[in-house]
């Protein structure tokens, strides 16, 4: 199980590409082709997962295997402004004992996952879907988008193994593969691909869907959530099944976008654009460096109020800059006339006396005199 990401990945890109900081984009199960795209278009991406399935050798009813979740995530993933969950085709790899054995302990307590006979495809993603979950909870308090590409749900019943100093305790639990969001609508696993886009506006979403829905296939649908309508600010289909249900669909939840995609075939032109053209106009603070919509600022697209607000606008800049250049001069004014006392500190010789002088007639002592400069060593001649 490992959490910690490799310094070069953390910053997305390898040396040799350029690429923009924000947005911090997380990939969780992305293809390699998709994540290496992504990357030379400049963005900033950490490639993590879900794990891999195991391909586990129980060959008979005896046989027992221990193993670990193989998850990555980005330790600082609240950190980040987009994550993209890809829960189609999870990679499958062979059980190599090494891999699920803890070198290192802390705690007293350790834990592992119990494969037992019959099961030979040992799936940690479900397991893993939890930890993502607690991960997930801050970003999605804050304004940030998550894109999901929807499988057929499964629920999972793990056996966990705790091993203390005095027993060992064995557990059932059971985990879905989208325990990671906490507002999954009502679903069923259905396959198909008739899909229709049910966006009713034009838009870039509707154009982006439109070019990839005949390609488009679903394993999964969802029902509108109880007690909303398909017209709720929250929650908006955006493609149907045409024997019914909802494939794919956005839900605003306080700043926070989410948006759930059937399988889409060609998988890295559909990321590209969707960073690229269409949600920079759905949340353009996360893509400060987009000049996808820039066009939206010439004369001829200003909005109403907007010219009188932005007059006001120059006007306070204009006056905080007199302002500042009046407090500035009176501060440099202030610090020539009372610069004496630094001088207290810094000076020696002469200069000393003299501004040891000037301290005490502004303390209020009459008469003060430099007996240096007013009677010097030489010739000195005492007042009678």
């Amino acid at each position: 199980m490992s959490t910690e990401p490799d310094e070069r990945q953390e910053n997305g890109n390898d040396d040799s590409t350029s690429f923009c900081e924000r947005p911090r984009i997380c990939l969780i199960d992305l293809s390699d082709d998709c994540a290496r795209t992504l990357k030379t278009r400049g963005f900033n991406c950490y490639s993590g997962t879900l794990g891999a399935l195991v391909e586990v050798p129980n060959k008979k009813p005896a046989d027992i295997h221990y193993c670990l979740p193989n998850f990555s995530f980005p330790p600082n993933l609240h950190e980040y402004d987009i994550v993209v969950i890809d829960l189609q085709n999870p990679r499958q790899v062979a059980y190599v004992k090494e891999d699920h054995i803890r070198t290192q302990i802390k705690e007293q307590e350790q834990y592992s996952l119990r494969s037992v006979y019959p099961q030979t495809l040992f799936d940690p993603r479900a397991f893993s879907a939890t930890s993502l979950r607690r991960m997930l909870r801050p970003l999605m308090e804050k304004e940030s988008i998550l894109i999901v590409f929807a499988a057929g749900d499964e629920k999972i019943l793990y056996d966990l193994i705790t091993l203390t100093p005095y027993e060992t305790l064995i557990t059932s639990e059971t985990h879905s593969l989208y325990g990671f969001y906490p507002d999954i609508p009502p679903h069923r696993n259905v396959r198909g691909k008739d899909t229709s886009v049910v966006i009713p506006k034009d838009g870039e979403l509707k154009r982006l869907l439109e070019q990839h829905n005949m390609e488009a296939t679903y394993s999964i649908v969802f029902d509108d959530p109880t007690g909303w309508a398909t017209n709720d600010r929250y929650f908006f289909p955006r493609m149907e099944a045409k024997t019914g249900g909802i494939v794919a669909f956005a839900r605003v939840h306080e700043d926070n976008r989410t948006f759930f995609f059937p399988h889409i075939s060609r998988k890295p032109a559909f990321m590209t654009d969707l960073l690229e053209k269409v949600l920079p106009g759905v949340v353009p603070s996360l893509f400060p460096y987009s000049t996808q919509f820039v066009w939206l600022h010439d004369l001829q697209y200003r909005l109403p109020n907007e010219d009188s607000l932005l007059q006001k606008r120059k006007k306070l800049g204009e006056d905080y800059e007199k302002s500042l250049k009046e407090i500035d001069a009176r501060i440099d004014e202030n610090y020539q006339e009372y610069r004496f006392l630094h001088d207290l500190l810094r000076q020696s010789g002469p200069e000393l006396v003299r501004t040891v002088q000037k301290y005490l007639s502004w303390l209020g002592f009459d008469n003060v005199v430099n007996v240096d400069e007013t009677y010097p060593f030489r010739g000195i001649k005492q007042p009678s």
